[in-house]
């Protein structure tokens, strides 16, 4: 089990929460609120419900967005970043990089998120698994967006604080 810095609180800006909602109408309330940011903290409850697979989309932009989803399938949880913005540099930079997460029935993925500009945390269900990772999006990519294929998800709980720099 990992769990990240409990100082890590202290950067924590603007919030924004919202409970009980569809993929599409999570989608609809952060784009009206305008959530958005190159350094955030995103900590979510999904109830994956039937769908195969379940996650969100963070520093999305025209033509990029690095994706942290669950694969109920497989019964992975995974961060893709093969469209995460620069990733031309090396052939094995771009990737889909999963851990185990076995969720019993009926049970929701717990998501903690640290996106920073080049770098993308996640801690799954209180440290059971983490997946760290390089990401190079350009600035203008911040947005999140959450995604359900297969099947239609719910997102139980959601918080999203923008994030101070450490440097001050």
């Amino acid at each position: 089990m990992q769990q990240p810095v409990a100082e890590l609180r202290n950067l924590r800006e603007q919030h924004t929460s919202l409970e009980r909602q569809s993929v599409v109408a999570a989608n609809r309330l952060l784009k009206e609120k305008g959530v958005r940011g190159e350094a955030l903290e995103i900590v979510a409850e999904i109830d994956p419900g039937g769908a195969a697979e379940v996650g969100l989309k963070v520093r999305k932009g025209p033509d990029e967005e690095t994706v942290i989803g669950f694969d109920a399938k497989e019964s992975k949880l995974f961060v893709d970043r093969t469209r995460s913005g620069n990733v031309g540099f090396d052939e094995k930079f771009s990737g889909r990089h999963a851990g185990p997460l076995r969720l019993a029935v009926g049970k929701s993925v717990k998501l903690q998120i640290f996106v920073d500009r080049s770098s993308v945390e996640v801690f799954v269900n209180d440290g059971e698994t983490v997946i760290s990772d390089g990401i190079f999006p350009t600035r203008a990519s911040g947005g999140i967006e959450f995604y359900s294929q297969g099947g239609q998800a719910r997102i139980l709980k959601l918080d999203v604080w923008n994030l101070a720099s450490v440097w001050k």
